[in-house]
């Protein structure tokens, strides 16, 4: 009765000192953010891109096979399946913004590095954005 009851104290104890350390990591980036502001709200959703895309793209990766039916218009087959799926990604940042209530752009442009990036890339936008 003993070793079961000294077990047991034994994983609570493991289990309190992880919360512990969890906590005070959790506070840790609490604390950092809040010096940060929007720039660590930009870094949450930066690194959940990846995971939406992957959400995006998992439905099609269980797909067994595609029949593809062209009624003419913009494109078939691979070339329709690529676009459809490059179209919903590039969609993401204003679905990302209708939710969140935060414009990327605005956001990105207070990140003095994503600035400068954003400021490269000027030139290759077209006129009409």
């Amino acid at each position: 009765a003993d070793v079961i009851r000294f077990t047991g104290v034994s994983e609570a104890e493991v289990v309190s000192v992880k919360g512990t350390a969890e906590a005070e990591a959790m506070a840790k980036k609490a604390s950092s953010f809040k010096q940060y502001n929007e720039a660590a709200v930009l870094d949450i959703l930066i690194r959940a891109l990846p995971e939406i895309a992957q959400a995006v793209a998992s439905p099609l990766a269980k797909t067994g096979s595609i029949t593809m039916v062209s009624t003419g218009g913009d494109g078939t087959g691979a070339s329709k399946l690529t676009g459809d799926i490059t179209r919903i990604m590039a969609e993401l940042p204003a679905v990302i913004e209708s939710l969140s209530g935060i414009e990327l752009k605005k956001l990105m442009e207070t990140v003095p590095a994503l600035k400068a990036a954003m400021s490269e890339k000027a030139p290759l936008e077209s006129p009409a954005e």
